[in-house]
């Protein structure tokens, strides 16, 4: 059953692989922490909410963690270098000495709306620069 974490972000695990979590489950199983990292963190602090998120979640690498940021989470770097990715936990005591695959993304629309991502951008931020001639 998938649960989830409101942390000033949103931890949701898949049940199992490419198993779809319907609506209804998300809403049942959320948790609050009140931003205990704050409201400003660093990528390595979103895998810290992972494993904290282990606690009441349950270990296994078949679920498939993601974390949605709330629109006034701040991640450093956010808008310069990754609106979100994935990344793995780290085996540990903690993981059961497991590898746990997750996922993060932050809100783009709030933190820099002047700069979607590709495809989503405003068209007057479309930049059209021509190709170089390296020959």
């Amino acid at each position: 059953m998938p649960r989830s974490l409101v942390e000033g972000t949103l931890v949701i695990n898949r049940h199992r692989k490419n198993e779809a979590i319907k609506d209804e489950e998300c809403d049942k199983d959320a948790k609050s922490d009140n931003y205990s990292m704050g409201a400003s963190l660093n990528q390595s602090d979103i895998q810290t909410l992972v494993v904290k998120s282990l606690e009441s979640f349950g270990v296994s690498s078949h679920l498939r963690y993601l974390v949605l940021m709330l629109e006034n989470v701040l991640v450093k770097k956010f808008c310069q270098n990754v609106c979100g990715t994935h990344f793995f936990t780290f085996p540990s005591n903690v993981t059961s000495d497991q590898m746990l695959p997750y996922a993060w993304i932050g809100n783009l629309a709030k933190q820099c709306p002047e700069i979607y991502a590709w495809s989503y951008a405003p068209e007057s931020f479309v930049v059209c620069t021509p190709s170089l001639n390296l020959l």
